[in-house]
């Protein structure tokens, strides 16, 4: 008796012949030719040394021997059919990709888009990632409704666990024809400012931190987002204050000029919030490539 007559495909045909009762009907199953079935039919007996049919003249019927070989052929072949399944279920995930939804803050999202696609396609490349352009109220209910699996936001450090992602020095910007150089706080908060409303985390930042100093800030306008307190500041309304990392020649123009806010420098903290259920494994992953983005 010799080994290696366990050929998957002989084994089907033998299952096919056991199910249909006969080879001309296992053959039209198979789309093979009957010949070419009764011949392989033949080798696998030769080969085991026993007959696995009784060939009647109602049909094929498994030997004791057949029984045997069917039962280990059938639970064999399901156990491919599960494999291949698994194989290939796992190559379609592969080919779409699950996605990472990434809510950040405009004034970030701006300069760091282009380093954080390169981070994520280095550290993540089996995932896609997905920036949503969110201000913090709107960052946190996307979290907080699952519409986003991770946000970087700008609060206190003291709100979480963690080390922050990363710091960021704060600057003034004003118009070009006011001079260029850093400014103390004294100064910033002196100015006229022009800063978003109550409540917005860089106000509250910049507020509390004049405070600390015993300083009173200056808010001569209220204008929500960057862009638009850029063009108040071109006008020649006042100044306001941005991250370091929002910071962007291009957007800046001739115009504006970013000045570092010294005496004391103020830093602010760029936190890492994600949504309820999000597997730490991946979420550790996450934060390995923000942190790479903004090196």
């Amino acid at each position: 008796m010799a080994k290696g007559f366990l050929d998957i495909r002989r084994m089907r045909y033998v299952l096919s012949v056991a199910d249909h009762g006969s080879v001309s009907a296992a053959a039209r199953a198979l789309n093979v030719a009957q010949p070419a079935l009764s011949y392989h039919l033949g080798e696998i007996e030769r080969l085991i040394g026993g007959m696995l049919f009784e060939r009647k003249p109602t049909g094929m019927e498994l030997t004791l021997l057949g029984h045997l070989f069917v039962g280990h052929a059938a639970e064999i072949i399901d156990r491919i059919d599960e494999a291949e399944g698994d194989i290939l279920r796992q190559s379609a995930c592969k080919t779409m990709r699950e996605t990472i939804r990434l809510a950040i803050i405009p004034s970030l999202a701006s300069t760091l888009t282009p380093a954080l696609y390169a981070s994520f396609s280095k550290l993540m490349p089996d995932y896609s990632l997905h920036v949503i352009d969110a201000r913090t109220a709107f960052a946190d209910e996307l979290v907080r409704t699952d519409k986003a699996d991770v946000a970087v936001q700008l609060t206190e450090a003291t709100q979480s666990s963690e080390e922050p992602l990363a710091w960021e020095d704060l600057y003034c910007v004003t118009h070009s024809s006011h001079g260029s150089g850093d400014m103390s706080l004294a100064q910033v908060a002196g100015s006229n400012l022009i800063l978003p409303s109550s409540g917005n985390p860089l106000r509250q930042f910049f507020e509390d931190a004049a405070r600390k100093h015993q300083l009173i800030a200056n808010i001569h306008m209220e204008v929500d987002g960057f862009e638009p307190r850029k063009r108040v500041v071109r006008a020649g309304f006042g100044t306001t204050v941005i991250g370091a990392r929002s910071i962007n020649a291009e957007q800046l123009g001739p115009d504006l000029v970013a000045r570092r806010i010294v005496e004391p420098t103020l830093q602010r903290p760029i936190m890492l919030k994600s949504r309820r259920g999000l597997a730490p494994d991946l979420r550790a992953k996450i934060r390995e490539a923000l942190v790479a983005a903004f090196e």
